[in-house]
């Protein structure tokens, strides 16, 4: 099949020489042509990618920037609602409110559902 040595009787012309040889460089061709379309498919993902990762970067850096410009205000409500307690705690101290006035209001809750499912 695939021997150094010619052929005694001689090759034939087109399937045995010129065949070959265009198979050869249709292949070849077409390897080229592949390998520049993946080239050119790889300089398109890489972009992409790059891309995707600068847009992610950006994203997360506005996110960042969004929690810190927020930071402020929340701890500003957290102080209101730490003064407001101290106040509260002053403001009912030694009364029965926490301790009678609230229990009033949950069982005048409690007879009023229990009113209401009973259908008066």
């Amino acid at each position: 099949m695939c021997s150094p040595v010619p052929k005694p009787e001689g090759y034939r012309v087109c399937p045995q020489l010129v065949l070959p040889f265009f198979v050869y460089v249709i292949c070849s061709a077409a390897v080229a042509v592949v390998a520049a379309i993946a080239y050119i498919g790889n300089e398109d993902i890489s972009v992409a990618a790059s891309n995707t990762f600068h847009q992610s970067s950006g994203l997360i850096q506005d996110g960042i920037d969004f929690f810190e410009r927020s930071r402020a205000p929340l701890e500003n409500i957290e102080n209101i609602v730490q003064d407001a307690a101290v106040d509260a705690r002053h403001i009912f101290n030694e009364t029965g409110y926490v301790t009678d006035t609230a229990h009033q209001i949950v069982s005048s809750f409690a007879d009023f559902g229990r009113l209401h499912t009973d259908g008066r």
